[in-house]
């Protein structure tokens, strides 16, 4: 089980990973931003995808974390960006034109 931005690090192009509770596939990719012109110096970032069950990066759904690493007494928590509708993107369209 990927926990933390370490474990991460090596899978240049991300790692696909599936839910604990319903074994859905999903996909999780690390990176570093640049700062101030210092490139890779700047905020660790993950970017979760739901894949739609596509192999074609297209058809996924991003959401990138603001914050990473947050450790808790029973886990690790990664804090998503605000404003998203990840993994509601389907079901908000649908019922947003009603």
């Amino acid at each position: 089980m990927l926990n933390n931005t370490e474990q991460l690090k090596p899978f240049i192009d991300g790692q696909v990973v599936f839910s604990t509770k319903h074994n859905y596939r999903m996909h999780i990719q690390y990176r570093v931003l640049n700062a101030s012109g210092m490139v890779g110096g700047g905020q660790q970032q993950l970017i979760f995808s739901d894949t739609n069950n596509s192999i074609f990066q297209r058809y996924w759904q991003r959401v990138n974390t603001t914050v990473v690493n947050v450790t808790t007494k029973n886990g690790i928590i990664h804090i998503l960006s605000a404003g998203h509708d990840f993994g509601f993107g389907k079901f908000t369209s649908k019922y947003s034109s009603q």
